[in-house]
């Protein structure tokens, strides 16, 4: 209306690119007396706006370069950038950035002799320095660093000796000597310790006292030590030794009506006989292999698992006889002629046999081991 007061309408509106153009017309009448505009020759110029604004989502790990040049390190939702639209007009660009970020950790891991991690490799030494990458919850690399010590498992031998039997760790009463059992410990660092034990029994056994009214003497031979021993009257007492067999040739004087026992020590074992009295006084000739027949006896094989020869050579007319380590007497044969003897001991068990060959005055006794 600022235009002038005999505008009666605008028209002539006109749309210019980006601009709307509208003719001001006034009325008036022509000479017929009709209605006519006039162009009145003013114009209105509206320049209508065209900018456009957006935002521009964004979620990066650690960093993040936008398009105004800057690189962002943690999330912002303020900056901004002006762009040219399609239409020549700012384009006023919002940033939303998050900004997470990857992670470190380490691993801790104990283990015996080996150890397979996430990278496929199997380990067998302490190792601090090999890393693995993941992805965290967030999305980023999130860089694992393994931190592995390896302790290992162990062997060992448990040597013992003993006399008659040995409890060993493992529960189990051994008899005999053993090098195979084994049992399973835990060191100190969690690990396997696998024992083995090799152990040596010494199954020395009892002994026996050959006696009638007149004569004491030991069926015992081959063993170092072995002497006699005078119990007093005693049934049971600690092993005194008066003289050892081997120092003592012409043999020992025994007294009647007195408790007599053979003893010895052997590895580190004690043993000695169950007590006998002497009904009479005695004479106790020496018992040792040294009074022998002849080298030409011998006994094959030895050690054996059940047969075995007796070869008596020349000698004729011996008696043989098979004794165990009690003394007890398990097999004899008298008056042999033949150069050969064949004998079983199948249904025995394993250990320590003595095989007896005697002619006249002389004897011979040889060790047998069955196994």
């Amino acid at each position: 209306s600022d235009r002038g007061t005999d505008v009666r309408f605008g028209s002539s509106v006109a749309i210019s690119g980006s601009y709307v153009i509208v003719g001001a017309k006034n009325e008036d009448e022509d000479a017929s007396g009709n209605n006519t505009l006039v162009d009145a020759g003013s114009v209105y110029i509206f320049e209508p706006s065209c900018s456009t604004t957006g935002t521009d989502v964004q979620t990066a790990c650690d960093s993040y370069d936008w398009i105004d040049g800057i690189t962002y390190t943690s999330s912002n939702n303020t900056a901004t950038y002006v762009l040219p639209n399609a239409a020549g007009c700012d384009s006023t660009v919002t940033l939303d950035l998050t900004v997470t970020y990857s992670s470190t950790g380490t691993d801790v891991q104990t283990a015996c002799d080996s150890y397979d991690w996430i990278d496929g490799i199997t380990y067998t030494s302490s190792n601090n320095t090999a890393t693995y990458v993941l992805p965290n919850a967030a999305g980023c690399d999130s860089t694992v660093t393994l931190d592995l010590t390896v302790n290992y498992s162990s062997t060992g031998t448990d040597v013992q000796t003993a006399c008659d039997s040995y409890d060993w760790l493992d529960g189990i009463t051994y008899t005999a000597s053993n090098n195979t059992a084994t049992w399973m410990l835990t060191t100190g660092s969690g690990c396997d310790s696998l024992v083995t034990l090799d152990l040596t029994v010494y199954a020395i056994g009892s002994f026996n006292l050959l006696s009638d009214e007149d004569t004491l003497c030991s069926n015992v031979v081959d063993y170092a030590n072995l002497g006699w021993t005078n119990t007093a009257g005693v049934p049971y007492i600690s092993m005194i030794y008066y003289e050892t067999i081997s120092n003592n040739p012409s043999g020992s004087f025994v007294t009647a009506g007195e408790y007599y026992a053979i003893g010895t020590t052997q590895d580190g074992c004690e043993v000695q006989s169950g007590n006998t009295v002497v009904i009479h006084e005695a004479f106790c000739p020496q018992v040792t292999i040294n009074e022998l027949i002849g080298n030409s006896i011998t006994v094959y094989p030895n050690p054996t698992s059940g047969m075995f020869t007796v070869s008596l050579g020349e000698l004729k007319g011996a008696s043989i006889s098979v004794l165990d380590l009690s003394g007890k007497e398990i097999y004899t044969l008298s008056h042999v002629n033949d150069d050969h003897v064949e004998i079983s001991l199948n249904n025995y068990s394993n250990g320590v046999y003595f095989v007896h060959v005697q002619s006249n005055e002389q004897q011979k006794i040889i060790k047998l081991v069955k196994q």
